[in-house]
């Protein structure tokens, strides 16, 4: 008999969030962890319910493949038609945090290759800093003396990039250093990933909400992308045969986010 309970301790909930910080560099917020443990939940009933239909006697119990059969059980076809824009705009207001614009940064890099430098050149950045701060009187974003730093993969100038997109190019120690660096000026040296840098910040652009108009193809992509896949209406469907049980804590954290409503009404 398969129960009716689905149940996710302090654990399980602490594994979404381990997850999550190993994949974004950060903890999730609020609606984000609702994602998550609605995509639990969801997940835990269809694969009971293949359970209880037999579909993993022909696949060896491979949980992935019984999600998929119940997934096309009981919602078997895509979207016949695109969205209202109505509909749009209630599932922006529902997982408008997947829309949110992240804080960006545009600066200018030098990058220094200590691989290809000899003991001897292994001053070259601090040598190259004091000559930039020489010329500190320049406009802001004037460019940069050539034959200054070692040939790069990426563009000399990097615009607005997120911490999310520079963790993946330079590491996170790169990411933190350039947070603290004031604007205008030369800084540095920066370890990153493949040498040092020297770093002149230019911008910085603050996280935002993005209005419904200026998001609206994401929106709609979105919504097709889940829709078509079909496993969150899916588990929807059968979510009135199950209990679910979650932390207290967990619990009042997420009782906001409106995603998880429906899985909410059905804890204790």
């Amino acid at each position: 008999m398969v129960s009716r309970t689905v149940t996710l301790d302090e654990r399980a909930v602490q594994g979404l969030r381990a997850s999550f910080r190993a994949a974004m560099k950060r903890d999730p917020q609020t609606a984000e962890l609702a994602d998550l443990v609605q995509e639990a939940v969801g997940e835990e009933i269809l694969f009971r319910e293949g359970l209880a239909r037999g579909l993993d006697r022909d696949d060896g119990v491979v949980r992935r493949r019984v999600i998929e059969k119940m997934t096309a059980l009981v919602h078997p076809s895509a979207p016949t038609s695109d969205p209202s824009r109505e509909e749009l705009r209630r599932w922006f207001e529902t997982y408008r945090h997947r829309f949110l614009r992240p804080a960006a940064v545009t600066f200018d890099q030098l990058f220094f290759d200590a691989r290809r430098r000899s003991a001897a050149g292994a001053d070259a950045p601090a040598a190259a800093l004091a000559a930039l701060k020489s010329l500190q009187q320049a406009p802001p974003g004037a460019p940069v003396p050539p034959g200054v730093g070692d040939r790069f993969v990426l563009p000399q100038r990097m615009t607005d990039k997120s911490d999310l997109e520079l963790g993946h190019l330079y590491g996170e120690r790169f990411v933190l250093a350039v947070g603290q660096l004031p604007p205008g000026s030369w800084s540095g040296p920066l370890e990153g990933r493949d040498g040092v840098f020297l770093v002149r910040v230019i911008d910085r652009r603050p996280a935002r909400a993005p209005a419904f108009e200026e998001v609206e193809k994401l929106v709609r992509a979105d919504w097709l992308t889940v829709e078509t896949r079909g496993q969150r209406a899916a588990a929807e469907s059968l979510l009135p045969r199950y209990q679910i049980a979650l932390p207290a804590g967990v619990r009042d954290q997420l009782a906001s986010a409106p995603a998880l409503a429906p899985i909410l009404k059905r804890t204790r």
